[in-house]
């Protein structure tokens, strides 16, 4: 979903409406203007406005709750990454290829999140295959002192981890909107925005107060699908913890 694009559209429709209220208001015989009548579309657009103000409310809650966890993801990603390299370098210099592994796996990880932030690429299995080899190779690590056995098991357990992350962040930049929330959110605002256009004096500054309510409706619309898709856009995850991990990988 294109942040920029949605919210143009969310734009035009709002603003739009509010047009059509003032054509529509201009065409109304006198007795449809009566206060009667305009108290009765006003007790229906103040309906509107609290189901919106409901449904962008648990929209918001949906968005900030899943840009809050892949941010969490990708920081637990990094932890687990340095805690696994600082178990392999304390296993001995059997563990070398496995931190070879680790470390070439961990940089994979990052330019996948890299080309997608870029939009050059969304496969999902650009780091799957080294992450499973460096699984295998922990397996394969041998034993010889009690220390080594929990080490060996400790790493295991927690590459598993981190394969679990690994897929959290592959699916991390799905949408997590319900797309029936949002068409409804959009098609109430625009009912909004006409009954405004319809209830107030057909002016200059009525018009602009309208544009100006428009433009903050539709870039409302666009920080929320820009926080729907934590991995690219202007609003994305910091990668810094990744960046962070990859200076200590390899160290004695």
């Amino acid at each position: 979903m294109n942040s920029l694009a949605v919210s143009l559209i969310v734009f035009s429709c709002v603003f739009g409406s509010a047009l059509a209220g003032f054509f529509v208001r201009r065409a109304l015989p006198q007795r449809h203007l009566s206060s009667d009548t305009l108290l009765a579309f006003t007790l229906t657009t103040g309906l509107a406005a609290t189901l919106s103000s409901l449904v962008l409310g648990l929209i918001i809650s949906s968005t900030h709750a899943s840009f809050n966890k892949l941010n969490d993801v990708v920081a637990l990603t990094a932890s687990k990454t340095v805690l696994i390299d600082r178990a392999l370098a304390n296993y001995g210099p059997e563990a070398a290829q496995s931190r070879v592994l680790l470390a070439k796996e961990h940089q994979s990880s990052m330019e996948y999140l890299h080309k997608v932030r870029v939009s050059l690429l969304s496969d999902a299995d650009v780091h799957i295959g080294q992450l499973e080899a460096l699984i295998n190779s922990l397996y394969r690590l041998e034993t010889k002192s009690e220390t080594q056995i929990a080490l060996k098991a400790y790493v295991i357990t927690q590459a598993q981890s981190l394969a679990e992350t690994r897929w959290l962040l592959v699916d991390g930049n799905d949408s997590s909107i319900p797309y029936v929330f949002f068409i409804a959110l959009v098609a109430w605002l625009a009912f909004i925005f006409f009954g405004f256009g319809l209830l107030t004096e057909n002016n200059s500054t009525v018009l602009l107060s309208l544009l100006g309510g428009a433009l903050i409706v539709s870039s409302a619309l666009f920080v929320i699908i820009e926080l729907d898709h934590p991995l690219d856009g202007l609003v994305s995850i910091s990668v810094t913890p990744m960046e962070k991990a990859s200076s200590y990988l390899g160290k004695p």
